[in-house]
């Protein structure tokens, strides 16, 4: 499984129980912030060899995760 590109269901419900429901960087709450454009993120990136485990998932706000992909 840690192969998947996609985060699993299961995986969502522990990283976001995992961030207390904030973002992983700058701990903006889901309920500020709309939960559908809230990403779960590679951590260490795919293409770099980064696996879809929880250790290398992170909840991340749009902000951040824009900010992390430039």
């Amino acid at each position: 499984m840690a192969r998947r590109r996609r985060p699993t269901q299961r995986q969502r419900e522990i990283i976001t129980e995992r961030a207390e429901a904030c973002c992983e960087y700058c701990k903006t709450p889901l309920v500020l912030a709309n939960v559908e454009n809230f990403e779960l993120e590679h951590i260490e990136p795919v293409v770099s060899g980064g696996l879809t485990v929880l250790e290398n998932l992170a909840l991340s706000c749009p902000g951040c995760n824009d900010i992390k992909q430039v």
